[in-house]
């Protein structure tokens, strides 16, 4: 269902195989087209049903990781936790809110009774280090994870912070409240949160947005 420029040539790709998978896609040679002339109009989950229901499923559920689960014990976490995610993909650096102001969230969680603690890849390593040179009260999980562990980590968190990137939305559809920094190069309109646990700010360029207006909308998970 991907309809990237990368997925487009995996679909010509799939031409030449011998066991020829079916495809959904907005690219022309797709066993199920989906006619969209611009893709910058429509949210990306209206999309992605509109794509489901060509194959005869009219009626989706809101996107759940429910089935995601893993024991994540060994990992040792706090009882009170809020999550960062400072990082983004390889390249993306302008999508990348500063990890010292990450850092002076973290004092701030940690200040109400909360632990931070930070997500991600060997690639936001030194992201964290910045982080725990403001706040050294910060846990590190970076290599520490896997997919199939962010979720099961995010439904014990009173919350989370970070950049539009995967693992940020693995929390926010794992229920988390979420709140997401977006730059230039990310709509809310298109790719940002639709439910209520989730918000965005948005800043051309991150830099200039401030820690007070971070610290003002952070969300918090409720008592029951």
């Amino acid at each position: 269902m991907q309809r990237s420029k990368r997925t487009r040539q995996y679909l010509h790709l799939s031409k030449l195989w011998k066991s020829k998978p079916q495809w959904s896609s907005t690219h022309q040679g797709a066993d199920y087209h989906l006619n969209i002339q611009n893709l910058y109009v429509d949210h990306i989950l209206t999309i992605n049903r509109q794509q489901i229901a060509m194959l005869g499923i009219q009626q989706t559920p809101p996107a759940s990781l429910d089935w995601m689960r893993t024991d994540v014990s060994p990992l040792k976490l706090p009882k009170k936790y809020f999550i960062l995610v400072p990082g983004t993909s390889p390249g993306q650096d302008h999508k990348k809110w500063p990890a010292s102001h990450y850092g002076l969230i973290a004092q701030h969680v940690y200040e109400k009774g909360y632990t931070p603690i930070v997500l991600g890849t060997h690639h936001e390593e030194k992201d964290c280090q910045a982080i725990q040179q403001k706040c050294p009260q910060t846990i590190s999980l970076i290599g520490k994870t896997s997919l199939f562990d962010i979720p099961e980590i995010a439904r014990g968190a009173v919350g989370a912070l970070g950049n539009d990137t995967g693992p940020m939305h693995f929390c926010y559809f794992s229920g988390c409240p979420s709140l997401y920094l977006f730059s230039y190069s990310s709509a809310p309109d298109l790719c940002g949160p639709t439910e209520k646990h989730g918000a965005v700010l948005k800043e051309n360029n991150l830099n200039n947005l401030s820690v007070d207006t971070v610290k003002e909308n952070l969300k918090f998970r409720t008592k029951d």
